[in-house]
């Protein structure tokens, strides 16, 4: 009898100490990030060209304003500017308007409809091909959706700037910066 309580007690002290030998091993994850400013391709910006018409005499009578919700879907790692300036001076006029010309500065940029933009400071803005800052400091963040309101107001409509030039389509591109703030 007290053979099998040695017996016993040996077998229960080689499990308890079998079940208390652990072996361990650590190891390191690493997470590398890169800072990232970036426009989705789903901004209404790749979408139909921006038009403007005037088709009779009420246009040339009224400012014309053409929003673009989504216009730019921003993400960013850290804050951010948006900047915006003409590729050229003038609106350059194509096929019966050869020739002729409308300065850039006829359209105001809006960017002041955004809420989903805090602390950012937004300046509407004459356009020219100058990069002028249409949003500085935004907050860093994904998908951050800028929309635009494009105007060209009565006075400018009314003006020999556009009124009395030849009929026809008048482009000029706009080039749009995202950048670190």
């Amino acid at each position: 009898m007290k053979r099998n309580y040695i017996t016993s007690f040996f077998i229960s002290f080689l499990l308890l100490i079998s079940f208390s030998v652990k072996a361990q091993i650590t190891t390191n994850i690493n997470i590398n990030l890169s800072d990232v400013i970036s426009v989705n391709p789903n901004s209404s910006i790749h979408a139909d060209p921006v038009r403007f018409q005037y088709k009779n005499e009420g246009d040339y009578n009224k400012s014309q304003t053409i929003i673009r919700n989504s216009y730019l879907i921003v993400t960013a790692t850290q804050s951010f500017d948006i900047k915006v300036k003409a590729d050229g001076p003038n609106f350059v006029g194509e096929g019966n308007a050869s020739g002729s010309f409308i300065p850039v500065n006829v359209l105001t940029v809006d960017p002041s409809d955004n809420n989903n933009l805090p602390g950012a400071v937004i300046s509407v803005i004459n356009l020219s091909t100058e990069d002028q800052n249409i949003v500085t400091g935004a907050d860093k963040g994904n998908e951050k959706q800028l929309t635009i309101k494009y105007i060209i107001p009565q006075t400018k409509s009314q003006s020999p700037d556009i009124l009395g030039k030849p009929g026809g389509n008048y482009v000029q591109t706009l080039t749009y910066s995202v950048v670190a703030h």
